[in-house]
């Protein structure tokens, strides 16, 4: 598989294997309210002491996709809006 990036500096895209693949960047903080129940779920959060959470993973072998303590946000939210299903 070969892959190259852009030269152009207005588009951002790889080529692989001579085919476009988009990359799209989301800022979060753009989109989102500062007053709304997602934030609030996310600044408890980073305040709590997540040390037990973090020793769990460790730092050898292949990293998580999600950062734990993002997915913790994402779950103790959705539970909040009544979504239980993990999938």
């Amino acid at each position: 598989m070969k892959r190259t990036k852009n030269t152009s500096s207005f588009t951002n895209y790889t080529l692989v294997n001579d085919t476009i693949q988009l990359r799209l960047n989301f800022n979060t903080e753009i989109y989102i309210k500062d007053d709304v129940k997602l934030r609030l779920v996310k600044n408890i959060i980073e305040r709590m002491n997540l040390s037990e959470l973090k020793k769990v993973y460790s730092s050898f072998g292949r990293k998580p996709t999600v950062n734990p303590v993002t997915m913790l946000q994402i779950i103790i939210f959705c539970y909040s809006e009544g979504i239980f299903s993990s999938r």
